[in-house]
């Protein structure tokens, strides 16, 4: 996961430094009308743009995928104190009522979030 999060993030930062984008920004920055471009200039940029979303999202997957293994990973180092064991024991003891508290817990708040979303739109 920290492979691919590196990996996207060099693509990401390359992409930034696109030279017809730089280009349309520095248009942009000198004061020359946006009006005055030409379409396929504009379609470039609109292109690049969207690129960057898709590889910006990508990036906030595999960040979280990476927060997630870094957690695990801390459950797993707590198997090896006697201590700090104990909690790995509790989660495996309780993962039945957790499932069971979930759903229970979804179905209530779920009907919340749709009704508060009905009424009050996305904003």
């Amino acid at each position: 996961v920290g492979v691919a999060s590196i990996t996207i993030w060099c693509i990401l930062s390359n992409e930034m430094g696109n030279e017809r984008l730089r280009i349309i920004t520095d248009d942009l920055i000198d004061g020359k009308p946006i009006m005055s471009l030409k379409v396929d200039s504009l379609d470039h940029t609109i292109e690049c743009l969207f690129r960057l979303l898709t590889l910006y999202e990508a990036l906030h997957y595999v960040m979280a995928m990476n927060t997630v293994s870094i957690v695990l990973k801390f459950f797993k180092a707590y198997t090896s104190n006697e201590r700090l064991r104990v909690v790995t024991d509790t989660f495996k003891r309780a993962g039945e009522d957790f499932a069971h508290f979930g759903i229970v817990f979804l179905t209530i708040f779920l009907p919340f979030c749709i009704i508060g979303h009905v009424l009050f739109g996305n904003d």
